[in-house]
C-alpha cells in the first residue's frame, strides 16, 4: 500500500517536473524569438559592420538589421500646417510652450517672438539686448520666456506684464530678470541653451565655458554649477521628470547629471570613431535613453540603464551635419534637422527606414534647420531655419 502510494507520488512529481521543464523551454524560446536578430542569432564578435546609411544602424560595434517582428511604417507624408513669417534674419532657436499651442523663437534680427501656433499670429515681439541670440525657452507656466547668446547673459521676460501708454511701451523690452552675474559666479562664454526647470523659479543653462548652471530666479544667483566637460557645452536635454539632464558638446562625450546631487553621475563613451562634436541632444520619452546629433551627421542612441551606446547611424555625408533632433511622442521616430539638403528627415528607429516624408516643394526649408521640437501631446512638430521662417507640421 505504502509502496504503491510512493510510486504514484514519484510518477506525479516526475510528470510535473517534465511539464515545468517544457514550459521553461517554451518561455525561453519565446524570449529568444523576441530578441533574435535576422539569421537566427545575436551579433557576435568578428562580424564586420556593414556599410550603413541612415536606414541602417550599427548596434554596439556590430552591424545588425531590424528585428524580424518589427515592420516598417507605411510610406506617408507629414502634412505642412503653417509657416510662421516675421523674422528677417536666421532663426536660431524655438521652444514650444506647455500648452502645446504657443511657441517662442529667437533670431539674429535681435527679436524674440511668441507665436500662436494655431492661427500663426504674433502675440509678443521683444527686442533683445544682443542680436547674437542662440537659445530661447518657454516656462512651464506659460508666463515667462528666456533667451541667451553671445552676450554671456540670460534675459528672462514676464509675458503677463501689461502696458497702457507709450511711455510704458518704451520699457516693454526691459528684461524682467537678468542673469549676468560676473565671473566666476556666472558664465564666462556664450549661452548655448537655457531651459526652465519644472517651475518659474529655476532655470538651467549651458555655455561655451564648459559648464552648466542651475539658477535661482528668485534672487538671480547660481544655485548649482555642473563642471566636468573639457570643451564647450553645446546642448543639454532635461529628463521627463526634471531630475536628470544629459549634456554634450565639443569633447564629444555625453554626460548624465543629477540636479539633486549636483554632479555628474554617468559618462557615456562613444564606441564608434572618429568622434565628432555633439550639436544637439534629445531625451527618449520614457526617460531611459537619449539620442545625440553630431557634426558628421550621425545620430547615436544611448541607453542610460546599461550605460552604453546601443546604436549609431553611419550616414556621414561629406559637408553635412546633424544640427537638431527630437523624438516623436511614442519615441518611434527621430526628427532630424541638417545643415544641407534634405535639411529635414524622420527616421524610424526600429525598422531604420525613412518612409516618412515631408511635403515637397516650396514648403520645405531651403537652409539649415537649426532647431526643432515636438509638442508635449505629440500632435505637432515645429522647425526653425536659417531661411528666416518657422514651419509647423502635423
Amino acid at each position: 500500500m505504502t509502496s504503491g502510494c510512493g510510486a504514484r507520488g514519484d510518477s506525479e512529481m516526475k510528470s510535473l517536473k517534465i511539464a515545468l521543464q517544457d514550459e521553461a523551454v517554451c518561455l525561453l524560446k519565446k524570449l529568444k524569438d523576441e530578441q533574435q536578430l535576422p539569421g537566427g542569432g545575436l551579433a557576435v564578435a568578428g562580424n564586420p559592420p556593414a556599410k550603413d546609411t541612415l536606414q541602417n544602424f550599427s548596434f554596439g560595434r556590430h552591424s545588425v538589421a531590424s528585428p524580424p517582428a518589427c515592420r516598417p511604417l507605411p510610406r506617408s507624408k507629414v502634412r505642412h500646417a503653417s509657416t510662421l513669417k516675421g523674422h528677417i534674419a536666421k532663426v536660431y532657436a524655438m521652444h514650444w510652450a506647455a500648452d502645446c499651442r504657443r511657441v517662442v523663437s529667437a533670431a539674429q534680427d535681435g527679436r524674440l517672438i511668441v507665436w500662436d501656433g494655431h492661427s500663426s499670429n504674433k502675440e509678443h515681439a521683444i527686442a533683445l539686448r544682443c542680436d547674437w541670440v542662440m537659445t530661447c525657452a518657454y516656462s512651464q507656466s506659460n508666463r515667462m520666456v528666456a533667451s541667451g547668446g553671445l552676450d554671456n547673459a540670460i534675459s528672462v521676460y514676464n509675458l503677463e506684464t501689461r502696458f497702457s501708454d507709450l511711455t510704458d511701451r518704451e520699457h516693454a523690452n526691459t528684461p524682467h530678470k537678468m542673469l549676468s552675474v560676473p565671473q566666476p559666479s556666472g558664465h564666462s562664454a556664450f549661452i548655448s541653451r537655457a531651459r526652465f526647470v519644472n517651475s518659474d523659479c529655476e532655470l538651467l543653462s549651458s555655455s561655451g565655458d564648459g559648464k552648466c548652471i542651475l539658477w535661482d530666479l528668485t534672487d538671480q544667483t547660481p544655485k548649482t554649477e555642473f563642471i566636468g566637460h573639457q570643451s564647450d557645452v553645446s546642448s543639454f536635454a532635461l529628463s521627463p521628470d526634471f531630475k536628470l539632464f544629459v549634456t554634450g558638446g565639443g569633447d564629444c562625450v555625453p554626460r548624465l547629471w543629477d540636479l539633486r546631487l549636483g554632479h555628474c553621475v554617468r559618462i557615456f563613451t562613444d564606441l564608434e570613431s572618429p568622434k565628432q562634436d555633439i550639436n544637439d541632444i534629445a531625451y527618449f520619452p520614457n526617460g531611459n535613453a537619449f539620442a545625440t546629433a553630431s557634426e558628421d551627421s550621425s545620430i547615436s542612441l544611448f541607453d542610460i540603464r546599461s550605460n552604453m551606446q546601443i546604436s549609431k547611424s553611419d550616414d556621414t555625408s561629406a559637408g553635412n551635419s546633424a544640427c537638431s533632433l527630437a523624438f516623436s511622442k511614442s519615441g518611434r521616430l527621430i526628427f532630424v534637422g541638417y545643415s544641407t539638403s534634405p535639411f529635414l528627415a524622420a527616421v524610424d528607429i526600429i525598422s531604420h527606414t525613412t518612409n516618412i516624408e515631408f511635403s515637397p516643394g516650396s514648403r520645405v526649408h531651403t537652409s539649415r534647420v537649426s532647431s526643432l521640437g515636438v509638442t508635449d501631446d505629440g500632435y505637432a512638430l515645429c522647425t526653425a531655419s536659417w531661411d528666416t521662417t518657422l514651419r509647423i507640421w502635423a
